[in-house]
């Protein structure tokens, strides 16, 4: 093959297996957060309110939801902290 088409090759299989990668992260990270969710939302809350235990699933979205709204873009924090560091 020709060395153009290699690298383009490793370059893509390089992507796939980052992207699966994250992929199986998030869900493995995904169990904790149902675990803890479960266990201390009830404790937290308090009054005795009934919080729904929440569900793989749903803990999975819980996570990526903050995920985004707690971590932010890359193009905004690297603006933010280079502001900071004037």
């Amino acid at each position: 093959m020709d060395d153009g088409v290699e690298v383009a090759l490793k370059i893509i299989g390089i992507f796939v297996g980052v992207t699966i990668l994250c992929f199986l992260f998030s869900f493995v990270m995904a169990v904790p957060v149902m675990l803890l969710w479960n266990w201390l939302v009830p404790i937290v809350i308090p009054g005795g309110a009934v919080v729904a235990t929440i569900t793989y699933w749903q803990s999975w979205g819980l996570m990526i939801l903050c995920g985004i709204l707690f971590k932010g873009g890359s193009g905004t924090a690297s603006a933010v902290n280079s502001c900071k560091s004037n």
